[in-house]
C-alpha cells in the first residue's frame, strides 16, 4: 500500500507501510531505532493490562521481590505502583523474549491469580478528571459546614436548663395526649 508524504499513518497500518524487504534495505540503525520503539511499545501496552495492587505494603514487598528496592527518594505509594507496573512489564518481556512461552504464560498467570483475588479484596486506585476533584470539594466543603451547624446546634441545646426541658417535654406530652388510637 502506498503511502504519501507527509500522511498520517495508523499503527496497525506499520507492518504494511514497512514490509520485510523494506526492512532489510533500510541502515541498521534506523532499523534498531524502529525495533526499539515498537519493543518500547509493546511493553507499554502490557504495563497497561497488568495489574497491581493498591495497599502499598504488597507494593513493596513485590518490588522486594523481584530484587528491586521499596522505596526510592521522593517516590510516593502511587509511584510505587508505577514503578511496579513497569517492573512487571520488563519482566513479562524479558521472559517472553527467551522464548520460554510456557515460563512466561505461567508468570502471567500467576500474576492475573494473584492479582483476581485481590481484586475483590481491595479497590483500584483511578486518577479522576479536574471536574471530578472539584465536585468532591464542593461536596465535601457542603459536608463540612452542615456538620459544623449541627454541631453548634447540639450545643446550644446542650447548654439548655433541665427546668426548661423538663417544660418543653410536658407540653409535648400535653399535646400528644390529645390524638387517640383508631384500631
Amino acid at each position: 500500500m502506498p503511502v504519501r508524504p507527509g500522511a498520517n499513518i495508523d499503527l496497525d497500518q506499520i507492518e504494511e507501510v514497512l514490509g520485510e524487504e523494506d526492512e532489510q534495505n533500510l541502515a541498521d540503525p534506523a532499523l534498531e531505532t524502529r525495533r526499539r520503539a515498537m519493543a518500547e511499545f509493546d511493553r507499554k501496552q502490557l504495563a497497561r493490562s497488568i495489574a497491581v495492587p493498591t495497599n502499598d505494603a504488597q507494593v513493596k514487598e513485590t518490588l522486594r521481590s523481584h530484587g528491586h528496592p521499596i522505596c526510592l527518594f521522593g517516590e510516593d505509594a502511587g509511584d510505587r505502583r508505577d514503578r511496579l507496573r513497569y517492573v512487571l512489564s520488563k519482566l513479562a518481556i524479558e521472559r517472553r523474549n527467551a522464548g520460554n512461552e510456557q515460563r512466561g504464560e505461567a508468570m502471567d498467570e500467576g500474576v492475573e491469580a494473584s492479582s483476581s483475588e485481590e481484586e475483590q479484596d481491595e479497590e483500584f486506585y483511578t486518577e479522576g478528571s479536574t471536574a471530578l476533584l472539584q465536585a468532591r470539594q464542593n461536596i465535601a466543603r457542603q459536608s463540612l459546614e452542615r456538620a459544623r451547624q449541627r454541631i453548634e446546634k447540639q450545643r446550644s441545646d446542650f447548654r439548655v436548663e433541665a427546668a426548661t426541658v423538663r417544660r418543653l417535654r410536658e407540653e409535648l406530652v400535653s399535646k400528644l395526649d390529645t390524638y387517640t388510637i383508631v384500631g
